[in-house]
C-alpha cells in the first residue's frame, strides 16, 4: 500500500481545543488493506489508531510552553472508486491553554523527507490574527484567520512548525 496524498485540517477554538482531521489516500494494487479489513476489521482499526497515537507521542507539541497531548479519538476507513484506492481518516483532539493576546503553537518532530504530497488548513476563531508562521514551506494566510500550505513530495521538512497568533 503506497500513500499518494494527504489532507490535514485543524480547527482551533477560543477555549483551547484543537480538533484535527487527517486523511491519507493510498494506492493498494495488491488489496492488502481490503484483505486486512475483511479478515479483522476491528483489529485493523485498533492497530491504525494505536500506530497514529504512537506517532503523535513521538512529536513534541507545545502551546504557550505547555505540552499538549494529542489523542486519536476515532479512525474511519473507506475506498474511492474501488478497493485499490483506500483512505484512512483520523480524528484527533488536543487540549491546550489559550489566553487573550499572543499565543504560540510549536510542533517538533524528526526532520523527514515527505513521501507524498499533502496540504494543511488551520482554521482559527474569527478575529484571530496570525503574527508569525514557520511551517518549513511557503504558506498563505487568507482570510486573516485561515492558514493554508501545501507540501510537495520529496520536500525536506525541518522537524519544527511554529504558529504565533493573537486571540482577541
Amino acid at each position: 500500500m503506497k500513500p499518494v496524498y494527504g489532507h490535514g485540517f485543524f480547527s482551533v477554538s477560543r477555549e483551547g481545543v484543537i480538533n484535527q482531521e487527517i486523511i491519507f489516500h493510498y494506492v493498494d494494487k495488491e488489496l492488502e488493506f481490503w484483505n486486512a479489513l475483511q479478515a479483522d476489521s476491528e483489529g485493523e482499526l485498533r492497530k491504525l489508531k494505536e500506530n497514529m497515537q504512537g506517532f503523535l507521542q513521538e512529536e513534541r507539541t507545545m502551546v504557550n510552553g505547555v505540552r499538549a497531548e494529542p489523542k486519536v479519538l476515532v479512525v474511519f476507513t473507506g475506498f474511492i472508486r474501488n478497493r485499490k484506492h483506500p483512505f484512512i481518516r483520523y480524528i484527533i483532539r488536543y487540549s491546550a491553554f489559550f489566553k487573550k493576546g499572543i499565543n504560540t503553537y510549536v510542533d517538533e518532530y524528526e526532520p523527514v523527507m515527505s513521501d507524498y504530497p499533502y496540504e494543511v488548513v488551520w482554521l482559527f476563531p474569527e478575529g484571530t490574527e496570525l503574527l508569525d508562521v514557520d511551517v518549513g514551506v511557503p504558506y498563505h494566510v487568507g482570510p486573516p484567520n485561515v492558514l493554508h500550505f501545501k507540501v510537495r513530495r520529496r520536500t525536506l521538512l525541518p522537524g519544527r512548525e511554529r504558529i504565533v497568533f493573537h486571540l482577541p
